[in-house]
């Protein structure tokens, strides 16, 4: 009766284990891992974000974390690790918050107006602060202006996204470019610094 019950509890520990085996190869992010190219986050050096973003067929100028690694990347939490996404900030310069879900999108996101901007959640981090971790890869190394009095769109993208960045961040470029309401930057979300 032991025996059997050895048996029984090897049977349903192998059936377990193939099960969630199964249940891993069929879930859906690896297969967008495969699909998409999205890899884990790592050390880029500027030069290489310069020329995968002008891979995208974007010029803008790119803004970059300042010593961003793995092991700070606690410190740089209210920038968010989702790709592509963006961060926003209202007219006072206060980080505002917003969730991503069925109803909305990155382009619904895009398309707010100053007066929707300007009455969301806010959180303490400030576009001071934000400005004070960053540092402009390209360009005149002008940053955008604080003082400016318009909400500023981040739009998000990292070499470790993949193909990700080809279907969403060209479109939010062109479509907040159009925009005199509003001011946006490009940040990469790339590592920085190498560990």
């Amino acid at each position: 009766m032991e025996h059997i019950d050895q048996t029984n509890l090897v049977r349903h520990t192998a059936i377990g284990i193939i099960f969630l085996i199964g249940f891993q190869l069929m879930s859906c992010m690896p297969v967008m891992m495969m699909v998409y190219g999205i890899h884990q986050p790592r050390y880029v050096p500027d030069a290489s974000v310069i020329k995968y973003y002008h891979g995208l067929g974007l010029q803008n100028e790119i803004y970059r974390l300042k010593d961003y690694t793995e092991s700070n990347r606690k410190q740089f939490q209210y920038v968010g690790h989702s790709m592509p996404d963006m961060l926003l900030f209202n007219s006072n310069g206060q980080l505002i918050t917003f969730e991503i879900d069925c109803s909305n999108n990155l382009d619904s996101i895009a398309s707010l107006s100053r007066k929707d901007i300007d009455s969301m959640k806010v959180v303490e981090k400030t576009l001071r602060e934000f400005i004070s971790d960053t540092y402009v890869i390209n360009g005149n190394g002008d940053k955008v202006g604080t003082l400016d009095q318009r909400p500023l769109y981040v739009v998000k993208f990292a070499e470790f996204a993949g193909r990700l960045n080809k279907e969403n961040v060209p479109k939010l470029v062109e479509r907040l470019s159009g925009r005199e309401d509003v001011q946006f930057i490009v940040l990469n979300m790339d590592y920085s610094r190498d560990n």
